[in-house]
């Protein structure tokens, strides 16, 4: 495993995050293989709360790391 090279910064995907998933759910899943966010930066963020309240989107996200930390 090659670390990405915002690995370190955190705040840095969570805030691109923010942006561009605030609508769209799906994308979430394609944008955690590319930049590798992690998990636990979703948690702090919050973001695996919001996508837990629909269904649709927390398909895509569990099924986005399922594949990438396979």
């Amino acid at each position: 495993g090659v670390r990405p090279s915002g690995a370190g910064r955190g705040a840095g995907p969570v805030r691109i995050l923010a942006c561009n998933f605030s609508d769209d759910g799906s994308k979430l899943a394609a944008y955690a293989t590319d930049a590798s966010v992690t998990v636990w930066s979703l948690q702090s963020a919050g973001f695996l709360d919001y996508f837990r309240k629909d269904s649709g989107r927390a398909a895509a996200l569990h099924t986005g790391y399922a594949e990438h930390f396979r």
